[in-house]
């Protein structure tokens, strides 16, 4: 199967039955503040595929259980973690997933223990605190335009 940058599903979660309720999606926590502050993380973590390929998942949680499944459980290799709340590392974890779409990659069925989605070919360092600032960034920008719009007349 040829892998595509479409194959790479931006705002959902890897796990099956969070990806089938849109539970992290940005449209959800916009709607919830509550979830949406609610304290995550984005990370970074590598695997061997089973034919020797080295890939990468990005992804977000808001337990340490995600961590340890990639690691201790499925052999995975940490590179990155940065602690924000979850909408803002949605919001870091699409920018990315666009950013690095020309590098989609589908790890063999089975490889990742909880979820085989945002996996990526390994390229230009993924500097995940720059991107947890580039999402702040949008947050206020989009808070500004929505204080522009309550005031705006019709």
């Amino acid at each position: 199967m040829t892998v595509r940058p479409a194959h790479i599903r931006a705002g959902h979660s890897g796990c099956f039955n969070c990806a089938a309720s849109g539970y992290f999606s940005l449209t959800r926590l916009k709607r919830r503040t509550d979830l949406a502050r609610r304290p995550a993380y984005l990370y970074l973590v590598e695997f061997i595929n089973y034919n020797g390929t080295t890939f990468h998942k990005i992804g977000i949680s808001t337990t340490e259980n995600r961590l340890h499944r990639h690691t201790v459980l499925g052999g995975g290799i940490l590179l990155a973690r940065q602690d924000d709340t979850l909408l803002t590392c949605c919001q870091a974890e699409q920018l990315i997933l666009r950013h690095v779409a020309d590098r989609a990659y589908r790890p063999s069925p089975g490889r990742i223990k909880g979820g085989d989605t945002e996996c990526l070919r390994p390229g230009e360092p993924i500097d995940l605190p720059a991107w947890i600032n580039a999402a702040h960034a949008l947050t206020a920008r989009g808070a500004d335009q929505g204080r522009r719009l309550e005031g705006a007349t019709w």
